[in-house]
């Protein structure tokens, strides 16, 4: 190797060394933007300061992705630079690109460091003017720019409570067959599968999921062949299907999808309550929320009170030979329009559940619209695929239907007592309580920071893989947590949204994952200051780990900024985790793409170390693991370590200064442990440790155990079965 390609190496490894444990993006933008200047005067009000601080942090961004695109191609310069097979003249072209790819990074670096410090001013200068932080009672107002930055929290300024999201108008139509044309679909997604109960306490699942032994006893009884909803004839013996309508009213007679499913209504809906054919949403005195008025659901169960029209319920259907998936979005619109008009109608926003189904004739979807926010309607699904033909799937889709009709019953009284409340209102009101005639209108959906968290690009880019690919694999993780011992750690998403905007912003809008705002039921960021709460919050941590890994998840990203924490009482410490993109199932191994970037991180040498497991399954549990036995190495009575973790204690710290001490942290754990390679960071000067020597740890933890009695393999059964193997 020429002596230019050797010295250009040596620059490549330092720059590799610098960036390698940086948790940033891995997509680069075309060109690196103009940091802002250092001496930028900062000034106006709270609502200017909030729209600075929105494009201080896009500054933040941008410039820790092409810090990121440049530290990629280091990387990848620098393994040709190792090729033997390389001549010398390639050699000095790969060693240019390397000293190229390192001037970008060292530009890049100066801008975010000079980006990050333009924030803390205009943050700094935000805190002081609106102060501390307050609730925000009711439905908020409209507000100026909010914070927007990738991550499960994309909070406001401390004290903003009142920054609202809103949605841009719908201007695809929602049937299924407009779904995949070039017209995004404004609002939320409906999973496709019923991963989980997204209301918290769960208000869905409990009242319309029939549970699992009622199904099977059903099913096994002498009714359960005999079910209506398992005896509809929509196949001909030769295998033709049935239209789904029938041509006009000159056909009126000839057997369709509609027709035959039309037959259960006998059976499954309530008295008082009428089925309303191919109506048109302005027919029905529906709001337009997230698609046009002249959209018409197949089936719309309502009933008229007070001149007025309410949709307790819908049902779409579609011929056999197509998927009952394919009208989920379709379904879920016009239910989500029936949830506002309910709301409009007075009924108070939390007991809003409206009812609907997907029905081909021999398969069945169920699910609901609910309100995710006062002015925020979501649908989600309760049932996967029922196949009618099977007596455990008819038996399931008669439960499920007679929970639908007992929900009707409910929501047609509801709206009886919101009438009657409201009788002596006067006619002109339009506040919500209030029971009065009403036209069609566009309800704007809206909610509120205060409420939810939108994680905008929904994942991190580190994931090589499509957004579509990604959320189907979260969903099937949020399926595998939710309903076992790991439900109460996990911060479940309430949606997926599409379409919306930033206040103050226009066009198409953005996309990103909702979260419940886990602040406002006072989690916190950041670890404990005391020792006694420190030990409890390791406690805690552990529980949730093993809960996590009991149900075949690995999270793989257990910084302490994605674990948030409270601490109600002086007993406990409850913890939740948050940040899932990174998250894979134990029995398919680390995912290539996070391998890539996870080889340069210290939980790799504890993942790669000497005392990996016999199994794969086990071993990925290390990536977890080591985390926790970090954080249970510094949790300590030694004042050398406890000092190092209050760094992290101190709640003036942002996510990526939390980070920064945690990582720093790590190296010092796996120096400690004997894992550490020469090109490893060595931060123990930095923190006061002299050069090859350490604090022992453990010796007085009050029942927290050392990290060598911790067993970091998966239990410490395992690493005794591995033991009696050996032997």
């Amino acid at each position: 190797m020429t002596t230019r390609a050797a010295a250009a190496a040596a620059a490549a490894a330092a720059a590799v060394r610098s960036v390698s444990d940086s948790a940033l993006p891995r997509s680069v933008p075309a060109d690196l933007p103009a940091a802002p200047g250092a001496s930028q005067e900062m000034t106006g009000s709270a609502g200017e300061l909030n729209v600075q601080l929105g494009g201080a942090l896009v500054m933040v961004e941008q410039c820790k992705v092409v810090m990121e695109g440049a530290a990629t191609a280091v990387r990848k310069l620098t393994d040709r630079l190792s090729d033997t097979a390389l001549r010398v003249s390639d050699l000095a072209t790969v060693a240019a690109a390397v000293s190229d790819a390192t001037g970008r990074y060292d530009a890049a670096r100066a801008a975010y460091a000079d980006a990050l410090a333009n924030h803390g001013r205009v943050a700094a200068q935000l805190r002081n003017k609106v102060g501390p932080r307050r609730p925000s009672p009711g439905l908020p107002s409209p507000s100026p720019e909010p914070e927007v930055r990738k991550g499960v929290s994309a909070p406001g300024p401390a004290g903003d409570t009142s920054v609202t999201y809103r949605f841009t108008r719908p201007s695809a139509s929602a049937s299924d067959s407009q779904s995949s044309k070039s017209k995004p679909l404004s609002g939320p997604c409906t999973f496709i599968l019923p991963s989980h109960d997204p209301t918290c306490p769960p208000r869905i699942f409990p009242v319309l999921q029939p549970t699992p032994e009622d199904v099977a006893i059903l099913a096994a009884s002498k009714e359960g062949p005999r079910l209506a909803v398992g005896m509809l004839a929509v196949t001909a013996p030769v295998g033709r299907s049935l239209r789904e309508q029938s041509d006009g009213p000159d056909n009126m007679a000839a057997r369709t999808v509609s027709s035959v499913v039309g037959g259960l209504d006998a059976f499954y809906v309530p008295r008082g309550v009428r089925a309303l054919k191919r109506k048109q949403l302005r027919e029905l005195q529906q709001p337009l929320v997230y698609c046009g008025l002249d959209n018409a659901p197949d089936v719309a169960y309502g009933f008229m009170y007070a001149q007025v029209q309410y949709i307790l319920a819908v049902q779409e259907l579609k011929r056999p030979v197509f998927s009952p998936v394919e009208a989920i979005q379709q379904v879920s619109r016009y239910a989500c329009a029936a949830a506002v008009g309910l709301c409009q109608g007075g009924v108070d926003h939390m007991n809003v559940l409206v009812p609907m189904i997907i029905c081909i004739g021999h398969l069945e979807l169920h699910g609901a619209a609910f309100m995710a926010a006062p002015s925020f309607p979501v649908a989600v699904l309760t049932s996967g695929l029922l196949n009618l033909m099977s007596k455990e799937g008819a038996a399931a889709a008669h439960l499920h239907r007679l929970k639908a009709m007992q929900q009707v019953k409910l929501s047609r009284q509801l709206v009886v007592n919101a009438a009657s409340r409201g009788a002596s209102t006067s006619a002109g009101s339009s506040e919500v309580g209030v029971c009065v005639p009403r036209r069609t209108a566009w309800h704007r959906p809206s909610f509120a920071l205060s409420t939810l968290w939108p994680k905008f690009g929904c994942a991190t880019t580190a994931r090589k893989v499509s957004s579509d690919e990604l959320l189907h694999h979260l969903t099937l993780v949020f399926q595998a947590l939710y309903g076992g011992p790991a439900t109460r750690f996990v911060c479940f998403p309430v949606c997926y949204a599409q379409g919306i905007l930033v206040p103050g912003a226009s066009g198409a809008g953005l996309s990103a994952l909702l979260f419940p705002n886990l602040e406002a039921q006072e989690y916190k960021i950041g670890l404990p200051g005391d020792l006694s709460t420190a030990k409890k919050y390791v406690v805690a941590v552990r529980e949730a780990m093993l809960a996590v890994h009991e149900a075949g998840v690995i999270h793989g990203d257990l910084y302490i900024s994605n674990i948030m924490w409270r601490s109600p009482s002086t007993d406990a410490v409850e913890v939740k985790f948050i940040d899932w993109d990174t998250a894979f199932f134990a029995q398919d191994g680390v995912p290539a793409d996070l391998a890539e970037i996870w080889m340069h991180k210290p939980k790799w040498r504890s993942y790669k170390g000497p005392s990996q497991p016999v199994d794969e399954r086990s071993a990925v549990c290390l990536l977890d693991s080591f985390m926790l036995d970090t954080l249970g190495y510094f949790c300590d009575d030694d004042p050398q370590l406890w000092q190092i973790w209050q760094r992290a204690a101190d709640d003036k710290m942002d996510m990526y200064e939390l980070n920064g001490v945690f990582l720093d942290m790590q190296w010092l754990y796996v120096r400690q442990k004997g894992w550490a390679k020469d090109t490893d960071p060595d931060p123990r000067a930095k923190y006061g440790f002299p050069a090859g020597t350490y604090v022992a740890a453990g010796s007085s933890r009050s029942g927290i155990d050392p990290p060598s009695q911790q067993g970091s393999v998966a239990t410490r059964e395992q690493a005794a079965a591995k033991r009696q193997r050996t032997a």
